[in-house]
């Protein structure tokens, strides 16, 4: 029941992020538009996204559809009660987490078989105080739906269902985030040489996983694609063959270690050690995390999310630093000084990760903007007025996306590149752009989107901890602009 409480913990915080920060980034535009154009465009696939922006490499529709699929019956709930489009988007991501949070507390469940309940709600515990995974455990990712995958195959690791974890890891790799192959070789690896997996039973159970997984995604993501593809195979040769996902940033070669560990475990990346010089059987799991990592660390283009898949095992290493205090603090004054040193550690981490929720809800501006758009020049009933909005590409990939969209008499376009007097000559009623001036339109409304923050100094940061106030403040600036054609009927 401790274990239940602590999965509905985790679960509740990740829905808080749901309505923190609803809307989505390029990063995710893929799928989320994908999302929506099963749900409502289904098989007129002409009215697809995807067909107009394609982006730079193709990824496959299996994680969008399974999400669709699932949520289709909550979607047709909210139809019936003629709620705003804008629900069903809630409703899809809430499923996603839902989906995170299933497989998270089966990989809990396994940590309590082996090494007790403890350490299974203390790895709950350390999560739930954390911004990332939380916060993006209800984002349609392909990382996301990679850290689905790796919390089953986890959970098979450490219940020795070595087949079921060779085809969940080799789906994983070969279908949904083609940078797992490191971790399912590491891991295979693993298993070899300890025994549990020969060889002849990993190349086998390895090629039919294989052969399944490349048939069900060149069938489907070919028709959704209107030509023959291998979405991951293309993602493989884009970033390896061709080198080319440098184009993205380059990071040094420990920015993982030095920047985003640190900023995605919080307290737990100081628990870590401890828990791995406690525990040698967390040892092989974190390890093959961090060497993981270490792999990848040689790849000049870095980000946070690619680590989501590995975040639970180093996770795991720092609820045992947790579990150990809590179940000796009894017996030693200096130990249970010690477990109040962490849960105050795990406290700061909360915190933190308040202000990170709290800035991220200032983060899609986008998104913001066509919602307020839609309230500031609302078309009463039987009217004839018409609403023909451009979203440039700033605010498409900050927060808009079609769940936002409303129908007829709204009507919207995302035409790149268009210059100031295109956008004068063009029948656009209303624009939602990053120019504060355009000519021949009115600026109407601005929105504040994040900069960063604006740590106050200490005497005011004492001032304003006795007047209850926080001492930390948002920079926030006009980011995205509504403007209204100056000769149209409003």
């Amino acid at each position: 029941m401790l274990l239940q409480g602590w999965t509905w913990l985790l679960g509740l915080v990740v829905m808080l992020h749901v309505f923190a920060a609803p809307f989505t980034k390029v990063e995710e535009s893929f799928n989320v538009q994908a999302i929506h154009d099963i749900l409502y465009h289904r098989q007129h696939l002409q009215a697809y996204d995807h067909l107009d922006f394609p982006g730079v490499v193709p990824r496959t529709f299996l994680g969008a559809l399974t999400i669709a699929v699932i949520s289709s019956p909550i979607i047709l709930v909210l139809q019936a009660l003629h709620l705003p489009k804008v629900a069903a988007l809630y409703a899809a991501r809430l499923v996603l987490g839902g989906l995170s949070i299933g497989s998270f507390s089966r990989f809990a469940r396994a940590v309590r078989s082996r090494l007790g309940s403890h350490v299974a709600c203390s790895l709950l515990m350390v999560t739930a105080v954390q911004f990332h995974l939380p916060f993006y455990m209800s984002r349609p990712l392909p990382n996301v739906f990679a850290l689905i995958l790796a919390l089953n195959a986890y959970a098979d690791w450490l219940g020795m269902r070595t087949r079921r974890l060779v085809y969940t890891l080799a789906f994983a790799a070969l279908v949904v985030r083609c940078d797992l192959l490191p971790l399912a070789a590491l891991i295979g690896l693993s298993l070899l040489v300890s025994g549990r997996l020969r060889l002849q039973d990993g190349l086998l159970w390895g090629a039919t996983a294989a052969v399944g997984s490349l048939a069900l995604s060149v069938t489907v993501d070919s028709v959704l694609w209107r030509r023959w593809t291998w979405p991951e195979g293309e993602v493989l040769w884009f970033n390896t063959g061709e080198n080319r996902s440098s184009e993205w940033g380059v990071m040094a070669w420990h920015w993982y270690f030095t920047s985003a560990l640190p900023r995605s475990l919080l307290g737990a990346f100081l628990l870590l050690p401890l828990g791995l010089w406690l525990e040698p059987r967390v040892r092989l799991l974190s390890g093959v995390a961090l060497l993981y990592i270490a792999l990848y660390s040689f790849l000049p283009h870095k980000e946070v999310r690619f680590l989501f898949p590995v975040l639970p095992l180093l996770n795991l290493g720092a609820a045992v630093a947790l579990a150990r205090l809590w179940i000796s603090c009894r017996k030693s004054w200096l130990r249970a000084g010690a477990l109040l040193g962490v849960l105050g550690l795990l406290a700061a981490s909360a915190l933190a990760t308040g202000l990170m929720l709290w800035a991220s809800s200032h983060n899609y501006p986008g998104g913001h903007a066509l919602q307020e758009l839609h309230c500031m020049y609302a078309v009463p009933e039987r009217s004839n007025l018409t609403r023909l909005v451009h979203i440039d590409s700033f605010s498409a990939m900050t927060g808009v996306s079609r769940f936002l969209e409303l129908s007829p008499p709204w009507s919207y376009s995302k035409a790149e590149d268009l210059m100031s007097e295109e956008l004068r000559a063009s029948d656009y009623t209303h624009l939602v752009s990053a120019s504060p001036l355009v000519p021949g339109f009115i600026n109407a409304r601005e929105i504040l989107g994040f900069r960063g923050f604006n740590l106050a100094s200490i005497r005011h940061a004492l001032k304003v901890v006795i007047s209850s106030r926080s001492p930390v403040a948002l920079k926030l600036e006009p980011q995205v602009h509504l403007h209204a054609r100056k000769d149209i009927k409003q």
